[in-house]
């Protein structure tokens, strides 16, 4: 599919790129160059190291030294060799991932021309795992440098919190450096700066969205509803400095800054290769203070395979309370044993080994509770929590528990279904504290989390406007809109496209430790000149 690059090229746009791609490796069109990038220096996947640009996690292509991986950064069209960092000197700024971007974009808008349009697009690595910055950023968070923050003892929950600040304190830095070289080269009256982040802070990591509830990772409003903003000498000076209620998605941007730059936002190379076309929305109004957002959708995460078959299955399918009070396990399938009535929400068909014996398992309703639990034929809890006390359930089988978190926005109401929706506690003003969840670890915060789908219970429904920190949920005082927007969300995670990833293939490591000598690339469809 085409990028905002390739449209803006096709207008005579420059195009230039600093830091993290993410989007595709295998092939010279996957990276960002093949993608419409005049020029791009960037690293591939999800994250590398700050320092030494190395893979975090194990490759599959060999140890690379102190357990990290290749060298992920590329520049244009080649490794990056001689870019990277090789050494853990925390005080050396220059050696900083970030500066080498920051590098590279300065160069290019020193020797760019300001009579063509430029569309440069800096994808920080920051604020990201693993979680480094240089020292002297550290040194001004903590009380000793003038900071908030007391790291003398070590404990997690102040430390991490300082070290997101510092790196967070890092990107203000770079962001001021980019604005005062586009002022410096007369190009920032006639600019747009977008900046928006791709999901809310990391509440298990020392990220903070008080007062939203929940964070990365959690489709309540702490995960989604993230800080953006929009400034350049282009923005209206009747809406400098105010806010804007317009919703927009972060898949609006595409259509919007080909709006903005005179492109065809249609897609034809991906509509040639079967692939849906682009549904985002032209917002560039609401961004130039002239009108409203188009948008009142945003799909959130999408629901999976499992829980849309049981949501289409119809109900007739589903089955009936069993009428039982045993299982016959010898029975392949297992046959209901008529005896006493007991109402039950599902019979497994697998034996359950808990101790050598084989028993049926099967699931029943308990009222008191409001909820189903797992039972086996010798009336005895699954998760051995007590004895069985076999109570029949009156009401009807329950429809079936979502149990993937995902969600759905339309207008003011949010739809969020899944029996372990993550990350979705409320933080304060200052978080972590000493009441935060800790366990000594990679990250120390322990972040729990919550059940919007059970028995009976479609999800959690919230009105994010008037209820924006999640406190009030609807789901039973207003059903038919949980309903309505359950089958928009249905309807979208049907449609959505998810992409055949491929499998392992071990000819990227030989490209890696042969002609790449150690930095990760494109391994196929690569020419003779580049093979």
């Amino acid at each position: 599919m085409s990028t905002i690059a390739m449209k803006l090229k096709t207008v005579g746009y420059h195009t230039v790129m600093a830091g993290k791609w993410d989007a595709g490796i295998a092939t010279p069109t996957h990276t960002p160059h093949g993608r419409g990038y005049d020029s791009a220096l960037t690293y591939f996947g999800h994250d590398n190291s700050y320092w030494t640009d190395q893979t975090q996690n194990d490759s599959g292509c060999g140890d690379y030294g102190g357990g990290y991986g290749p060298v992920d950064l590329y520049d244009t069209t080649a490794p990056a060799w001689g870019l990277n960092g090789t050494n853990l000197d925390t005080r050396n700024l220059s050696a900083y991932e970030e500066t080498v971007f920051m590098d590279r974009l300065r160069k290019e808008l020193t020797d760019h021309d300001p009579s063509q349009p430029l569309f440069l697009f800096y994808a920080a690595h920051l604020v990201h795992d693993p979680y480094e910055v240089p020292q002297q950023y550290l040194d001004k968070m903590s009380i000793d440098g003038g900071g908030h923050f007391d790291n003398s003892s070590g404990l997690s929950q102040d430390t991490m919190r300082m070290t997101y600040a510092a790196m967070v304190n890092f990107l203000d830095d770079q962001v001021e450096t980019l604005v005062s070289l586009f002022k410096a080269k007369q190009m920032w009256n006639n600019t747009i700066m977008l900046f928006i982040s791709d999901n809310g802070g990391p509440n298990y990591a020392g990220g903070n969205n008080f007062p939203l509830r929940g964070g990365k990772y959690s489709e309540f409003e702490g995960g989604v509803r993230v800080n953006a903003f929009a400034s350049g000498g282009l923005i209206s000076p009747v809406v400098r400095g105010t806010r804007s209620d317009s919703v927009i998605a972060f898949a609006d941007v595409y259509a919007t800054l080909c709006a903005l730059a005179g492109a065809d936002a249609s897609d034809p190379w991906a509509a040639a290769a079967g692939l849906p076309p682009p549904d985002g929305l032209d917002v560039s109004q609401a961004l130039l203070g002239l009108g409203s957002s188009p948008r009142t959708d945003v799909p959130l995460t999408p629901m999976n395979s499992i829980d849309i078959k049981a949501a289409l299955t119809p109900v007739s399918a589903k089955g009936a309370c069993y009428t039982m009070s045993r299982c016959n396990s010898t029975a392949k399938p297992f046959k209901i044993v008529k005896g006493k009535a007991h109402d039950c929400c599902d019979v497994c068909t697998k034996h359950y080994n808990p101790g050598g014996g084989k028993v049926c398992r099967f699931t029943m309703w308990d009222p008191d509770m409001g909820e189903c639990h797992l039972y086996s034929s010798d009336k005895s809890w699954i998760n051995g929590k007590g004895t069985c006390t076999w109570q029949a359930a009156l009401n009807p089988a329950p429809t079936p528990v979502m149990q993937k978190s995902a969600g759905y926005i339309e207008g003011d109401l949010k739809l969020i279904i899944g029996v372990n929706v993550r990350f979705t506690i409320r933080m304060g003003p200052a978080y972590p504290n000493a009441s935060t969840p800790y366990t000594p670890g990679r990250y120390g915060v322990q972040v729990p989390g919550f059940a919007c789908s059970a028995p009976r219970k479609l999800g959690c429904l919230f009105n994010v406007s008037a209820d924006p920190n999640e406190y009030d949920d609807l789901i039973f005082t207003q059903p038919e809109d949980a309903a309505h927007i359950f089958d928009k969300l249905l309807n979208a995670s049907i449609n959505q496209f998810d992409p055949l990833r491929g499998d392992a293939d071990p000819k990227a490591c030989t490209r890696v430790n042969g002609p790449n000598q150690g930095f990760y690339g494109p391994w196929l469809e690569l020419d003779e000149a580049t093979s």
